[in-house]
């Protein structure tokens, strides 16, 4: 009895189907009447625009299911279930949380109701997920909004993160409104007093600006007041609060023009931020966008365009020449080429013939061809990219902890450095109140933790938005802060740096009476015969040559050596060279050249001794010599770590320009020498194999071959390239040291202008203006720096180019013998 998809707290399965028949309330009415026969079915929900049915059942099996549907006269196939469409949970959506500082504040006010389960929040998205019931989303609610923010329940979950619409005109009059109440007073006539307070008169010009002030504030800054003053009055001293106390503040003493001021460009200034961001995160995100949402799929004689969300593992589509792929699949028919440069970053079109995989998003740019759909829309490749990047924006970089924690403690200094300001110099020094009430003022807007907060965040997004532009998935930024300490790159062998199909380079004749052609007939009348790798590289020498010899007969194992066939009338043998007695010198010298290139070694014989020597090796990567030598220029030295004998690691070794090459290791004996160069530094491992996983997982930090390599690898890496490019790892570090670079560029520009102007502010040479248009410029110019690294691209290859020597322009040609490599 097969259960497919996903089980929820209650026992109850909710199970997706693909129903390609059923596209009118005609068939759909026919399949209820099935499945309502059914006992243990729940509920059925249809859709026929996309031609799915969603059926949740405690104890039906799958098979009873199908069988209905097939009863119907409307077959249908299981489709994969996420687990979020299913699980019991809550998502609410809070349009003001987006950094650590605010979901701090709304954590700890969570925390205090133990009933309350704990939540997964995302910045990002600005929610928060429960895992409770739909009923219980009032109280959590409350306890939210009772800390000052607005939140509502999110009709679903969605991938794509929250966008706040931004009030530009209402920031705009708030703005002109500002300036107004500013020039007023200074221009109009003044005239008596028009309202005595406390003493004071104030003009009529002076009550005008005080309105405008006012408005001006309540049109761009309300929900920051009153989230600022509900966080004061709870001891909560974050940015809200800071702005709120430094607008009453500038009111109270007379400079409510000033106040309105500083809250407009707030506003302004943290509506800016968050276009900045959004454009940054929407970098990987486009990837998704120029998927095709239909797929032309094939239903009995015909073709179907269908959405991409009902088609199932298996089915079969159709792409014509310029068309973009809809999905993952496997060429079963026709011959073409596809643009990858979306994933792999590599602007070569990459060749497709029956059998090659192909990929959502990527342009099939000559034939036709047929594809078999092998992931579901949710599980491509690009919306695995694009997951992986955002789980590593949730994975804070050492530096981004740093600084969230810093401004958990730098906003109360702040409070505390104002009121000191404000109270020490009247009270112990008979200063006047009202200028040094108006120096704490400006110390308040001057530290506004915005710039050291914003700053991180925005250059770490930057950056892993431009890597995977490149090809590099990056899982998290610890991973990208690090990896400017690199400093060796352990590679496994085949699949890293070899292509993992070997190829027959050498064809051999001992014997004077026998050309290569025949040479090669004769052995491939045996080797056709046999799965073994060295078999098929000889075989498909043959064929290429149009050599190929009819098959053999009689065939028999020689255990450890190789076989043994009857051909025509003569009983050859394809062995290795220790199975052979003797031989002439010529043989002799044949078998010692070979071995002393690092190539396996057989031997075609007949009754009277060997005939023919064929020399076989791994192929190395095209362009691999060029990339060794990019990873020393970046500062990092290669290490070959393989299981292969020790002759043919070092041959390959040398000939890509590796100078350290350890051969005959177990996995076991990998995760040993990695421990070993981690005591000399930072330590990479790259492979593409499920026995590399360990390694990778041992590693500091696992570089996995995406697109290739195995699931096993993949996760257990923290960056995946998505080509096969292991040059992309010089890139990656010369990266990761630019973006550590601007975070110390930013943080130290963000805290010296702040000491700046304190010192200013103590001199008496600040004004909250000032103030307000320094904070505001300087997050600008860390959020801009920060962007800066989505162009950073051409910039690290032309470095790279210039760093690399004349000598090596020479590359290794595509998929070469390793005799030609050397």
């Amino acid at each position: 009895m097969a259960h497919s998809g996903t089980e929820e707290k209650t026992g109850e399965r909710l199970i997706r189907l693909s129903v390609p028949d059923m596209d009118c309330p005609v068939e759909e009415g026919e399949i209820r009447a099935e499945l309502e026969k059914i006992s243990g079915i729940r509920s059925i929900a249809a859709d026929t625009a996309r031609r799915t049915l969603e059926v949740r059942t405690a104890s039906v099996p799958d098979e009873d299911i199908l069988a209905a549907l097939d009863r119907a006269g409307h077959p249908g196939k299981i489709l994969p279930v996420s687990p979020e469409s299913s699980s019991e949970q809550i998502v609410i959506l809070v349009p003001e949380m987006d950094c650590a500082v605010e979901a701090g504040e709304i954590e700890e006010a969570l925390s205090a109701h133990p009933e309350i389960p704990d939540g997964v929040f995302d910045t990002r998205r600005r929610t928060i997920t429960f895992p409770v019931a739909r009923d219980r989303a009032p109280e959590i609610l409350d306890v939210i909004r009772g800390t000052g923010y607005s939140a509502q329940l999110a009709l679903r979950k969605s991938s794509d993160p929250v966008k706040t619409s931004i009030p530009w005109k209402k920031l705009g009059t708030a703005l002109v409104l500002a300036f107004a109440a500013e020039l007023i007073p200074d221009f109009a006539p003044t005239g008596g007093p028009a309202l005595t307070v406390f003493g004071h008169g104030f003009s009529a010009p002076d009550l005008i600006g005080l309105l405008l002030a006012v408005i001006s504030v309540a049109l761009s800054g309300v929900s920051t007041f009153r989230r600022g003053l509900i966080s004061f009055f709870h001891f909560k001293f974050n940015m809200s609060a800071l702005m709120a106390l430094a607008v009453i503040g500038a009111i109270l003493t007379g400079n409510w023009a000033e106040g309105a001021m500083v809250m407009a460009l707030f506003e302004i200034s943290e509506g800016i931020e968050q276009l900045c961001l959004e454009k940054s995160r929407s970098v990987v995100k486009s990837l998704l966008s120029i998927v095709p949402k239909t797929a032309e799929v094939k239903r009995g004689a015909g073709w179907e365009t269908v959405p991409v969300e009902s088609v199932a593992i298996g089915d079969q589509i159709r792409v014509k020449a310029g068309e973009r792929i809809s999905l993952d699949g496997r060429v079963i028919k026709g011959d073409s080429s596809a643009d990858e440069s979306m994933i792999t970053g590599e602007p070569v079109p990459a060749s497709k013939h029956p059998g090659s995989d192909v990929y959502a998003g990527t342009v099939n740019t000559t034939g036709m061809l047929e594809i078999r759909v092998t992931a579901p829309s949710s599980d491509t490749l690009a919306a695995r990219i694009i997951a992986s990047v955002e789980d590593a924006e949730q994975k804070k970089a050492p530096t981004q902890r740093f600084v969230d924690r810093f401004a958990l403690y730098y906003t109360p200094i702040v409070f505390a450095a104002a009121i000191l300001t404000a109270t020490l110099p009247p009270l112990f020094a008979g200063a006047p109140w009202m200028e040094w009430i108006y120096k704490g003022l400006v110390l308040l807007v001057i530290g506004c933790p915005c710039a050291l907060v914003i700053s991180t965040p925005v250059t770490i997004i930057s950056s892993l938005a431009c890597a995977a532009r490149e090809g590099i998935v990056i899982k998290g930024g610890k991973y990208l802060e690090e990896g400017r300490l690199l400093k060796n790159v352990a590679l496994d062998k085949t699949g890293t740096i070899t292509t993992g199909r070997p190829v027959c380079t050498d064809v051999i004749p001992v014997s004077p009476k026998l050309s290569e052609a025949a040479a090669l007939e004769r052995a491939s009348a045996l080797s056709q015969l046999s799965d073994h790798p060295v078999s098929t590289a000889i075989t498909h020498a043959a064929r290429k040559a149009k050599s190929l010899g009819s098959p053999a007969e009689d065939l028999k194992a020689i255990p450890g050596a190789g076989v043994e066939a009857k051909v025509g009338r003569a009983v050859l043998k394809l062995v290795s060279p220790a199975a052979v007695k003797g031989g002439s010198p010529a043989y002799q010298a044949a078998v010692r050249k070979l071995e002393s290139e690092g190539k396996t070694v057989s031997v075609l014989a007949d009754l009277f001794g060997p005939v023919a020597v064929f020399g076989v090796a791994d192929t190395v990567k095209s362009g691999v010599r060029e990339s060794i030598a990019d990873l020393k220029a970046a500062g990092m030295t290669p290490w070959m770590l393989t299981g292969d004998n020790e002759r043919a690691a070092s041959a390959i070794a040398a000939s890509v320009g590796i100078d350290h090459a350890e051969a005959r290791l177990l996995p076991q004996q990998k995760l040993e020498k990695i421990g070993s160069l981690q005591k000399d530094g930072l330590t990479a491992m790259v492979g593409d194999g499920i026995n590399d996983a360990p390694a990778l997982a041992a590693s500091d930090i696992g570089f996995a071959m995406g697109v290739k390599g195995t699931d096993t690898a993949i996760e257990a890496a923290s960056v995946m390239l998505m080509d096969d490019n292991i040059g992309k790892i010089a890139f990656f570090k010369r990266l990761a040291a630019k973006t550590y670079r601007f975070l110390v560029a930013n943080i130290a520009f963000a805290i010296a202008v702040k000491i700046v102007f304190a010192v200013l502010d103590f001199a008496g040479l600040a004004t909250m203006w000032m103030a307000v248009f320094a904070d505001t410029g300087v997050t600008l110019i860390v959020v801009a720096n920060g962007m800066r690294l989505l162009r950073a691209a051409p910039g690290i290859h032309s470095d790279m180019e210039s760093e690399r020597p004349e000598t090596r322009t020479e590359k290794v040609a595509e998929d070469s013998p390793l005799s030609a490599a050397a």
